[in-house]
């Protein structure tokens, strides 16, 4: 919904009579997450499934405030205020969470300067980013060529990915990188700006999430060219 202001709308539509359509998706929605709970839960546009739902609720509701609005002119003028305050409200607070934020966070910017101050041209990155699902922005912004792995750990649940530390472990696979030019591992910690946008919400105990310490033995050896909390380039032998 965007904001608390505008849970009235739905909670009204909840408990009046009808609008069996929506309530019923509204189910079905639960009824998706309780058996995908993982994927739906770990997925934020997965939220899109229940909107249609969400906005005949708020949409009914909205009507019959419309009809009392019109038979009661001297209130018709506080009514829409209130309405159209809720309503900025509510688009404000999502645009300032979760688009001007999160997607114009200076992080990977700061980021991907120190990798272009701390690397050439022609260096090759294995870069491993904390708290990102979907990584590449410290790249392009650097200038640099190379690629993303998407976690830290290989799991049984996605045999297809392989985890950064059984990557390094590979005696065949680091030949393999070796030979086509990768000579620098990247470890990124969380942004500080991703991380206030989730633990924000009620309730969380989130806590901010910073590139890992050790990876292995041998790759703990590899000598560093930059480090601080936020991030570690290391030169691959």
């Amino acid at each position: 919904m965007g904001t608390l202001a505008l849970s009235p709308l739905l909670v009204a539509g909840l408990v009046r009579r009808g609008n069996l359509l929506a309530k019923f998706w509204l189910l079905g929605t639960l009824l998706v997450t309780l058996i995908f709970t993982h994927v739906v839960l770990n997925h934020w546009h997965y939220y899109l499934m229940c909107c249609p739902a969400v906005a005949l609720l708020c949409g009914t509701t909205l009507s019959e405030c419309e009809e009392l609005w019109t038979r009661t002119a001297a209130w018709k003028p506080a009514f829409i205020g209130l309405a159209g305050l809720a309503l900025l409200g509510s688009a404000l607070d999502g645009i300032l969470t979760m688009k001007i934020a999160v997607d114009y966070d200076s992080f990977p910017r700061q980021m991907a300067s120190i990798i272009r101050e701390h690397t050439g041209p022609d260096d090759k990155l294995i870069v491993y980013s904390e708290g990102r699902v979907w990584g590449g922005e410290e790249l392009f912004r650097s200038a640099r060529k190379g690629f993303y792995v998407l976690q830290l750990n290989s799991t049984s649940t996605e045999p297809s990915i392989t985890g950064l530390r059984d990557l390094l472990s590979s005696a065949e696979a680091m030949s393999r990188l070796k030979a086509l030019g990768y000579n620098k591992l990247v470890l990124i910690s969380e942004s500080p700006v991703r991380f206030a946008a989730e633990a924000v919400d009620p309730g969380s105990n989130r806590r901010r999430q910073f590139f890992p310490q050790s990876i292995s033995n041998e790759v703990d050896s590899w000598p560093v060219d930059y480090r601080s909390a936020d991030l570690l380039i290391k030169e691959i032998p």
